[in-house]
């Protein structure tokens, strides 16, 4: 439902049912033509969703929404099986007793429109999740991988700017560059975000003859307070070029950053995690070039 309130307020409202059910199984190394088949992952949700804008002039609004989703554990990571990564040479086993993550999301913008196509905003946001999948080094003798585990809880909270807009250079060049557009797009997002270690965590034993599940405290692996992995505090993108409408060119160079991450948390110890491994992102530069093309009368 989507409703307008008055002259300067709008609501919208939604929902969604979903149920799903995930269910994986395992031939056992030792005993031959057997299969272990594993609890079914089995849940339904309903997923709620509310937008309240505030509309003070035409071109400026804010923003302010809330809204329930979920993560489910991908088939790799749910079955307990080896399969490697060729790109970086480890090998992973998946975790048969993983569950679904729900989200919980909180977030309020400010939007200024000044053109087509063209904007201005800012934003803060916070979510609550609980039960986030999350990677994890294992060791079995001296056979080390990568596995999955549920971490009891996280917050994640930031804030976020975007800007886009395009200048005619024909204003600054002449009309020579009539119609052709310096193009400028740029977004910052930071974020901190805190895993809990208050509960359990429950981790898959593999071996020839089978897959048992060990219910362990989740102070083994993770660090209290810890980031999230996969989570960068900075990201930083940019992008501008050269677009001309009547040509059908656009040239756009791209630059992306993103400050360094928590790859893999580190080993599970009686004692405590061991140091988890980071990742080093790399600033990346890309050059993008499209030009329109008119092949035997046919546009491409």
């Amino acid at each position: 439902a989507d409703a307008e309130l008055g002259e300067f307020f709008r609501v919208a409202l939604g929902g969604r049912y979903e149920e799903s059910k995930q269910k994986t199984e395992t031939s056992v190394t030792v005993i031959p033509d057997s299969r272990q088949l594993f609890p079914t992952l089995q849940e339904d949700f309903f997923l709620p969703a509310v937008t309240v804008t505030w509309i003070p002039t035409g071109n400026f609004q804010l923003r302010a929404g809330y809204s329930e989703t979920l993560t489910r554990p991908q088939f790799r990571e749910l079955t307990a099986v080896r399969f490697s990564d060729p790109d970086i040479d480890l090998s992973y086993i998946g975790n048969p007793f993983l569950e679904n993550s729900s989200i919980k999301n909180y977030d309020a913008r400010a939007e200024w429109y000044f053109g087509r196509g063209e904007f201005a905003t800012i934003g803060v946001f916070y979510k609550d999740l609980e039960k986030p999948i999350e990677d994890v080094v294992r060791t079995s003798g001296n056979d080390t991988y990568i596995s999955f585990l549920n971490a009891p809880s996280a917050e994640l909270f930031g804030a976020e700017v975007e800007f886009e807009k395009n200048f005619p250079l024909d204003e600054v060049l002449g009309d020579a560059w009539y119609g052709t557009d310096l193009v400028f797009k740029t977004n910052y997002t930071w974020s901190d975000s805190q895993v809990s270690n208050d509960g359990d965590v429950t981790i898959a034993n593999v071996s020839g003859q089978g897959t048992a599940a060990a219910i362990v405290d989740a102070i083994n692996f993770i660090d209290d307070g810890s980031a999230m992995v996969g989570q960068s505090e900075h990201l930083f993108n940019l992008q501008f070029g050269l677009a001309d409408a009547d040509s059908g060119f656009q040239g756009t160079f791209l630059v992306n950053y993103a400050s360094d991450r928590i790859l893999y948390r580190g080993e599970g110890t009686g004692s405590g995690p061991l140091p988890s491994v980071y990742e080093d992102v790399p600033l990346t530069f890309d050059l993008v070039i499209n030009q329109e093309l008119d092949l035997f009368g046919i546009g491409a």
